[in-house]
């Protein structure tokens, strides 16, 4: 998302020999990505201070980034389009999270829905970036260990009698059914670029 300013940024250190050319790639590689991710993290922080949410928008980032780290999922095409589309996954989260509308047994339910779907789904490859045969096993692996992990912890936390463990697992379902969501968006997208590419 910030490549042309990272570009800059490097070109000018490097003329004014701070970096060597050698290093000229990888600087800007390395500058660009920490500058995506704190505007990403600020970003986050700022909405979560705007609702007055900011340890739900923690909750909700860790457990989502943990299981899509091996899960995988639908991707947008460009940083720009993945950063508007990650603000506004952070305000419809906190939205529902305030007015969660779903009893405790139905959580349950569609927490095991959820969870059903991701173990079966994982890993979802992006059309540009798949997988080979070890790769698909690790992450395979991988993506059940999270899958059962976060599983227990929610089941831990929504049936220990305190109010505070209860809203922390509805927080944490509400992390898989977005993952849920990408998921299956992301393994129908997969499909339509098979069948595109086996019709040329």
């Amino acid at each position: 998302m910030f490549k042309r300013f990272s570009e800059t940024i490097v070109n000018s250190a490097c003329e004014r020999d701070i970096i060597k050319n050698e290093d000229k790639e990888e600087s800007i590689y390395g500058l660009n990505t920490f500058l995506t991710l704190a505007v990403n993290v600020l970003s986050a922080a700022l909405i979560g201070l705007i609702f007055h949410m900011l340890i739900e928008t923690a909750l909700f980032i860790f457990v989502y980034r943990s299981l899509r780290k091996y899960i995988g999922g639908s991707h947008a095409d460009t940083a720009l389009r993945c950063y508007i589309s990650s603000c506004m996954t952070y305000v419809a989260v906190l939205v529902f999270i305030k007015y969660y509308p779903i009893s405790s047994m139905a959580t349950t339910v569609l927490m095991a829905c959820s969870m059903l779907v991701l173990w079966i789904l994982a890993p979802i490859e992006a059309p540009k970036k798949p997988l080979d045969e070890i790769e698909h096993k690790v992450f395979r692996r991988r993506s059940h260990i999270t899958i059962i992990i976060c599983l227990c912890v929610f089941l831990i936390l929504h049936y220990i009698p305190n109010q505070y463990t209860y809203y922390c697992s509805n927080i944490t379902a509400v992390s898989v059914y977005a993952v849920t969501l990408f998921a299956v968006i992301g393994k129908v997208k997969l499909k339509e670029a098979l069948i595109k590419y086996s019709t040329q």
